[in-house]
């Protein structure tokens, strides 16, 4: 070292020193940049919160589309930004509320090809759930008297519900647009809801 810097010599204990403090230098750094991480992930969007709801956003403008007494009004109160976890479960909890105020106006016809046979997967249950949608928005009265709890789609936890909501997003925009290119339910129109014209 003497001879590279021109320093006199500083002692045996300067390797020693010099360990400590790029050990220091390195935790400090990293402590420093997780929660940084953390933030700029979230800032640019790629947080899984955040990229559930942009997945899941079609399906929840369409259904509060559909029933806009549903929606949540946001707190006005707080100048804080939403966290994106916090959104998605509003938005999770405003679609779970969506189908079930959809639920009457599935169509139940005999011999309907996406008749409620369990299990229903999840590509029948997005036509049936376009169907209802595309009925509550004419106006039709429902089919069923009452709201029907749950779904076949439904869960015990969040994240397994979040799973089944994905996927029903994931199907969504075939289903829905099959409705709006004039396309009728199987066996003719339901209800006096008519087919969309071109």
């Amino acid at each position: 070292m003497q001879v590279l810097t021109g320093w006199p010599e500083l002692g045996p204990h300067l390797p020693r020193v010099e360990f400590i403090t790029v050990v220091c230098f390195v935790s400090s750094s990293t402590l420093l940049a997780v929660p940084l991480g953390t933030w700029l992930i979230e800032r640019v969007g790629l947080d899984r919160p955040t990229r559930s709801c942009r997945r899941l956003r079609p399906l929840w403008r369409d259904l509060t589309e559909a029933v806009p007494e549903i929606v949540l009004l946001p707190d006005t109160d707080s100048r804080e930004p939403v966290l994106p976890a916090t959104r998605l479960l509003r938005m999770a909890v405003e679609v779970r509320d969506a189908l079930l105020h959809l639920r009457p106006y599935f169509p139940e016809e005999p011999g309907d090809p996406w008749a409620d046979e369990l299990p229903l997967d999840t590509e029948r249950y997005a036509h049936k759930l376009a169907y209802a949608v595309r009925a509550r928005k004419a106006g039709v009265p429902p089919v069923g008297a009452e709201v029907i709890p749950g779904s076949p789609l439904g869960a015990r936890d969040f994240d397994t519900d979040l799973q089944h909501l994905l996927a029903l997003a994931r199907v969504w925009p075939r289903a829905h647009a099959t409705f709006g290119k004039g396309e009728q339910w199987p066996g003719g129109p339901r209800n006096g809801v008519p087919a969309a014209t071109p």
